[in-house]
């Protein structure tokens, strides 16, 4: 959270839905948006997980969530065009928006 923004939290494929299908809107705008997803990593545990501290029990086209995010920290994001959900690297430039 900051500047009381958050990253979405997506626990099922309804919400991963709906969460699509508003940045879907933007695709006259944008080539390909994505939605940057509310994933931290817990230096403790090494794992990612949900802003809020919990699992993360839900996920698409089996995105492996279960790495080091301490020594591999990409990003995971939802990409509608594709429904489904990519880690991608941080050393691209991207364009993004706060909804």
């Amino acid at each position: 959270k900051k500047d009381g923004a958050f990253l979405p939290i997506i626990r099922s494929d309804e919400e991963n839905t709906m969460f699509n299908g508003i940045i879907a809107s933007f695709i006259d705008l944008l080539q390909n948006p994505a939605l940057i997803l509310g994933m931290v990593c817990n230096s403790s545990t090494r794992r990612l997980e949900w802003m809020d501290g919990s699992e993360i029990t839900f996920t698409k086209n089996n995105v492996n969530v279960n790495i080091d995010c301490v020594a591999d920290g990409q990003p995971i994001a939802s990409f509608p065009s594709q429904d489904s959900w990519y880690a991608y690297p941080t050393t691209e430039s991207y364009y993004w928006t706060i909804l």
